[in-house]
């Protein structure tokens, strides 16, 4: 149910995204980091991640689970439950912006021991939807993907 509902989320931020790139859209910095890539936040940053804590929220309810995100301030209740979603609705916010391959909308559910159970990376640029989930293996667009070992690298 967790791992279904991530994708399905992801899928409709990634809907709205695609949707907003080519609009005038507005553009903030947050606090000086020392990178232009991680100082810019959008509207549409801004908009998503509410989009997905507001559909995350009836999980959180029922499983008892803490909100991480990345717009917002940290409330520290992760430290505090067993698990939290960890959500950046705009990885790569400075290629978004650029209306160039780069960015993503990533979902995890992380245990408070720092270990992700759930992933879902929305490339919605490519339509392509990368999941995985502990000991059931990772996926693209639903087929099963997996790291090459080093060994199989060609010359």
């Amino acid at each position: 149910e967790l791992l279904e509902a991530a994708k399905k989320i992801a899928l409709t931020a990634g809907q709205h995204i695609e949707s907003r790139k080519n609009e005038d859209i507005g553009v903030t910095k947050k606090s000086n980091t020392g990178s232009i890539a991680s100082e810019i936040v959008t509207e549409v940053d801004i908009e998503v991640q509410e989009m997905i804590e507001k559909a995350l929220l009836p999980l959180c309810q029922k499983y008892d689970l803490a909100f991480l995100g990345e717009e917002t301030a940290d409330n520290a209740s992760r430290f505090e439950k067993e698990y939290f979603w960890s959500v950046d609705p705009i990885d790569g916010t400075l290629h978004f912006t650029e209306q160039i391959a780069g960015y993503s909308t990533s979902i995890a559910l992380v245990r408070k021991d720092g270990i992700p159970v759930i992933g879902v990376i929305n490339d919605s640029y490519n339509n392509r939807l990368y999941s995985a989930a502990l000991g059931l293996g990772a996926f693209c667009n639903d087929k099963p993907i997996r790291c090459q070992d080093e060994g199989q690298k060609g010359g």
